[in-house]
């Protein structure tokens, strides 16, 4: 049986010493893994379209042990994500979020729509690295069905204080005067990083990376995001760490 489809490839591993396994984002299909043979000769003609952060139309046969990939067509590279260390490091992380979080089998045309963005906007250097990161993170937390609760303080009803937080836990929010009836840690969020979180997780798909943000807001907006995902996740992030190790 043959399949076609149109995918990101978001994780790749060497399988013997010819072939290797890529993991594919894709759009009808979700996360698929599929082997691609002879990957390793420069003369196999599926090599470029199957690498790492390429996006290719690829024919997949599926046999009982799993997926082969036939052949493979490349529609974009996305070579600037090697141009810049912190780029490379924060497209991996990407890629790491999608493979905990997308899902399989299933119709995962927004989790490769938001990581085609993100990629674009990396390359183009048209928005700070870490407003990227919080888009991801918010937006593919909310996708994965982790969708906080910040339209208002979940004890009083309160809708803005000079300075609300956020429960990474739980996923409410909590203003100045209540945040004491939490037992969790929570993060500060002031009026402007309130405002972004909010903007990410309710505006139209397309318009998620159109704001700007000052670099306090920025740093309260991408602490909270940031261990927000984790939480939800229940899990570390290697490429995470990389990453910042990178920016510091």
């Amino acid at each position: 049986m043959q399949i076609r489809v149109n995918g990101l490839i978001i994780m790749e591993s060497s399988l013997g010493e010819r072939d290797k396994l890529i993991t594919i984002l894709s759009k009808e299909n979700g996360l698929l893994r599929a082997i691609v043979r002879g990957a390793k000769s420069i003369r196999n003609k599926n090599t470029v379209a199957t690498q790492l952060f390429a996006y290719s139309q690829l024919i997949l046969y599926k046999n009982r042990n799993g997926y082969i990939v036939d052949e493979a067509d490349v529609q974009e590279i996305f070579f600037g994500l090697r141009d810049d260390i912190c780029k490379l490091g924060l497209a991996q992380y990407f890629c790491e979020i999608a493979l905990a979080l997308s899902p399989e089998n299933g119709d995962a045309g927004d989790f490769l729509r938001l990581m085609l963005n993100a990629f674009y906007y990396i390359i183009n250097e048209k928005r700070k690295q870490n407003l990227i990161k919080s888009v991801v993170e918010i937006k593919m937390s909310e996708l994965a069905g982790y969708m906080p609760d910040i339209v208002h303080c979940c004890k009083c009803g309160k809708y803005e204080d000079d300075v609300m937080y956020l429960c990474a836990e739980d996923g409410k929010l909590y203003c100045n005067a209540c945040k004491g009836k939490s037992s969790f840690l929570l993060f500060p969020l002031g009026k402007a990083a309130l405002t972004a979180f909010r903007y990410i997780l309710y505006s139209p798909f397309e318009k998620i990376f159109n704001f700007n943000i000052n670099d306090k807001s920025l740093e309260e907006l991408n602490n909270a995001s940031e261990k927000y995902i984790i939480s939800r996740t229940d899990r570390s992030f290697n490429t995470l760490d990389f990453y910042k190790s990178m920016k510091n």
